[in-house]
């Protein structure tokens, strides 16, 4: 999932890359649109039941990391809205600049990030699994999307008053 969304972010600074000249003029409309995409998808998260029509199957037989590994990859990787994402968060916290993708600590950064994000999540569901239930997951969602659109809110207050917080 972690080597997905480095593709995705490769990707997605490229693409910021070739259109810097047009970024460099907009940057303040680009980090609204960036703060306002984040909003839309922590209202989408809020917004997103838990689905209770996935199958159970008890005592099924595990994969091997190697496929497990490739299963997680190809999930992630079919999922191209990610890219909206990372083009939203680079143009919110100035990813690109002016001739040159900032490839060291920031792609270092995304990478930590996700394998965190991963390995946290994985970790963490495997401890407590038993207890989920379709209210805990709708709470998750709750709270995941509401700290998404605070933090989104705050990000287009700042560009609105000129502030930043780096």
């Amino acid at each position: 999932a972690a080597f997905s969304d480095m593709i995705y972010a490769v990707i997605g600074a490229i693409g910021i890359g070739l259109i810097m000249p047009f970024v460099e003029g907009h940057m303040p409309l680009l980090q609204l649109i960036g703060s306002i995409l984040l909003f839309a998808f922590g209202f989408y998260t809020y917004r997103t039941k838990p689905n209770t029509n996935l199958p159970h199957k008890k005592g099924s037989k595990k994969g091997t990391l190697v496929q497990n590994a490739i299963t997680g990859f190809f999930v992630t990787v079919s999922n191209p809205l990610i890219l909206l994402l990372f083009l939203a968060l680079f143009a919110r916290f100035n990813f690109v600049t002016p001739n040159r993708i900032k490839l060291g600590t920031e792609f270092i950064s995304v990478a930590a990030g996700a394998l965190g994000w991963w390995l946290g999540l994985t970790y963490l569901i495997n401890k407590i699994r038993t207890r989920f239930n379709e209210d805990t997951i709708w709470m998750l969602n709750r709270t995941i999307g509401i700290i998404v659109m605070v933090v989104s809110l705050m990000s287009f207050l700042f560009t609105l008053t000129g502030k930043t917080l780096y």
